[in-house]
């Protein structure tokens, strides 16, 4: 990271004893220092030279500018320098100035590598203003446009008794008429670039702020309150620090779409939800804190559902519209976009709505209002999961609108032996298609070290002969008439229907089960 020399010089005057030797308006950030040498060209670098050098350097034609830091007593001539010059007022070795500089460089690279990471790490807006910590010890603050504080610095927390928990840190309602009742507010809020003034409300002291517009619209402000001795190079050392972060918020508040901590958490699973559509590994812990931070657990079963503008109407889609219809109607979804489709992911263990009523239901009621149809997955727990819901939401439309083409919805699992048939398996494997009867009774063999499954098969064998499979399975017909009832029981099996049987015998075939 390139550092200019307000920068360098606030930090240098924390060591020492500096001055502006040549104080320019130029906006030059420079590179990492090295020493001055008459063979060198320190061009656009922080060069270390000691005074009686100066001269040496005045006869030199450099090609760009340079940030000299002066170690020693410089000659008179130093003001026609066109360089911006800083002289060390002390006895100090240029060595350990040098060794100094570095260190300040150091400082920001690591500044500007953590406000990456929260950025590319979907971190929050609370973590870009605590990265700024080590390098400004005034309060900074960031507040939306509705008048809450989205972030503040453990300075300003401790000034103003601000606690962690930022939705519930607002100003208070007289401070807010305040402001919304005094036309200089009004105009604080169409201004950009960097100001200083003179807060209006309950903040005391001048502030440096900096607007967030989006589209020219202000969502937010970036503060930092001004201590009343703070000298010009305190406030011009605030500004570039206040620009740098604000290019970080500013990112991630696009990124986001807004500051709204349920809104981001929400964002974090969209991103999780489509890379898993796009068949990436989605890490296990990141996919666990999404979950926690929209209070749902591991073991939540979720489902995938696509809807569609309903053909039969000329009804066009308007899936911003939607999405925050749906999300607001109902607790435990996020509506998402997805190479030209549009999605809810439900988690039916959290699902509620204001009507009491049933999933299904109320996803009927909502598609005939709106005029939208909807195809359905399986329901699910595991993101790996994913990818095979969204292709049997193709799945349920595909077989759905040609069979059944007055319904609302189309749930894969109606037509998942439709599908069987007419792929087996096609793009998807045995087990995302076969009879959830047959897996629901596998995974209770396997988890219970019975025989249910193994059972069935030798009566679709003996032709549903009981006394013929208790036989085969060397067991008393009492105990197969029990295990046929138990059957029944754990996967609601039902022997008498024909669909039953064939799709049960089906995916016998595509399981590869054949031990009867």
């Amino acid at each position: 990271m390139r550092l200019s020399k307000d920068i360098i010089f606030y930090q240098l005057s924390k060591r020492y004893g500096v001055r502006y030797l040549k104080d320019n308006d130029t906006d030059t950030e420079f590179m990492r220092p090295v020493f001055f040498t008459e063979k060198n060209d320190p061009s656009s670098c922080v060069t270390i030279i000691d005074s009686g050098d100066i001269e040496k350097i005045m006869k030199k034609e450099l090609s760009r500018e340079v940030l000299l830091i002066c170690c020693g007593k410089a000659p008179d001539e130093v003001n026609i320098l066109p360089y911006p010059a800083i002289m060390i007022e002390e006895n100090v070795a240029s060595g350990d100035v040098f060794n100094s500089v570095q260190e300040i460089f150091n400082l920001f690279d690591e500044w500007d590598e953590a406000l990456k990471t929260v950025y590319y790490g979907e971190g929050s807006f609370g973590d870009l203003i605590d990265c700024c910590d080590p390098i400004i010890c005034d309060p900074i603050c960031l507040s939306d446009n509705m008048f809450r504080y989205i972030g503040f610095s453990k300075a300003l927390s401790e000034e103003r008794g601000l606690t962690s928990t930022m939705d519930n840190n607002r100003l208070p309602v007289d401070a807010v008429n305040n402001m919304l009742s005094n036309q200089r507010f009004s105009r604080l809020n169409s201004m950009r670039g960097i100001y200083r003034t003179t807060p209006v409300g309950d903040i005391d002291g001048d502030l440096l702020f900096k607007n967030i517009f989006n589209q020219d619209e202000f969502v937010g402000r970036l503060m930092i309150k001004l201590s009343v001795d703070t000298d010009e190079y305190r406030i011009r050392y605030n500004k570039i620090i206040l620009e740098h972060l604000y290019s970080y918020a500013f990112k991630l508040y696009i990124k986001y779409s807004s500051f709204n901590k349920n809104e981001i958490c929400l964002s974090g699973l969209r991103v999780l939800l489509q890379e898993g559509l796009d068949r990436k590994n989605v890490d296990e812990a990141q996919w666990k804190k999404s979950l926690e931070e929209n209070g749902w657990e591991q073991g939540d079963r979720f489902q995938l559902v696509q809807i569609r503008p309903n053909l039969r109407y000329d009804k066009k889609m308007y899936a911003p519209y939607f999405s925050a219809e749906i999300e607001k109607r109902w607790q435990g979804c996020v509506c998402f976009e997805y190479q030209n489709r549009f999605f809810v992911f439900i988690n039916r263990s959290k699902f509620s709505n204001p009507e009491k009523i049933e999933f299904k239901q109320a996803l009927a009621y909502f598609l005939r209002e709106s005029l939208l149809i909807a195809g359905l997955s399986r329901v699910f727990s595991d993101i790996s999961y994913v990818f095979c819901a969204y292709m049997q939401t193709e799945v349920a439309f595909e077989q759905g609108v040609k069979n059944a083409p007055t319904f609302w919805y189309y749930n894969f699992n109606d037509y998942a032996l439709d599908y069987a048939l007419s792929n087996c398996p096609g793009a998807l494997e045995a087990e995302h298609i076969c009879s959830e009867k047959l897996l629901a009774l596998k995974e209770y063999d396997d988890k219970n070290n019975t025989e249910y499954c193994r059972t069935l098969l030798v009566y679709f064998k003996c032709r549903f002969n009981s006394t013929e499979a208790a036989k085969r399975l060397i067991i008393q017909r009492s105990s197969f008439n029990y295990r046929l009832e138990r059957i029944r029981q754990l996967a609601n099996i039902d022997i008498n229907s024909e669909d039953d049987v064939f799709y049960l015998m089906l995916s016998f075939k595509l399981l590869k089960i054949d031990n009867g």
